[in-house]
Formats: structure tokens, sequence, C-alpha cells
């Protein structure tokens, strides 16, 4: 059984392509449970269309900072300002992670 959760940090990307349709937000959350390593997790929320988050994957690392992003064609980019400096990115029209 898990421990109680807490969400440390929550940030957010607005996605768009024009072939994908409508906006969507891309949300990462960090969430850590009492006695087990942090997560984050990635959720994703179509603007007019879903009626909740869904979820769409998790960093193989978790991510400890807000995340500043580019969004080129409907693929979010943005880097991780960790010991190990990766670089992830989001399709908006397939809704996969990339690190």
């Amino acid at each position: 059984m898990h421990g109680q959760e807490e969400r440390n940090h929550v940030a957010y990307a607005f996605c768009f392509n024009e072939a994908s349709g409508p906006y969507k937000v891309l949300r990462s959350v960090l969430r850590n449970f009492e006695g087990y390593p942090s997560v984050s997790e990635f959720e994703v929320y179509t603007i007019g269309v879903d009626e909740k988050w869904r979820y769409v994957g998790k960093a193989p690392k978790p991510l400890h900072e807000s995340f500043s992003n580019s969004n080129v064609n409907g693929v979010v980019h943005w880097m991780n300002m960790d010991k190990n400096d990766r670089i992830y990115s989001f399709n908006s029209w397939t809704e996969k992670m990339k690190t």
C-alpha cells in the first residue's frame, strides 16, 4: 500500500498543431508517495473536447523544475535542468513522449 501522496510541483505547456486541430494543454505533475521515489507523470487535456485530464506517460527521471518550452509544429520541447540535462518532447498529434 502506498503512503500518502504529495504533489510537489505542477507545470503546464500549451500545444497547437494545425493538422491535429484544437489546443492541448500538457501537464507535468511531480508526485511523491511517502516511502517511495518521486515520479513525474504527464497528462494532456484537449480544450473543448476532453472532460478530464488523460494520462500519457511518465518521465524516466523526476522533473523538479518548471519547464521552459518551445512549441514547434505541434511538438513541445523542453530541457530538464538537472545534472543530466535531458531534452524531452511531446508530440501533440500522437500524444507520445520522447527523451
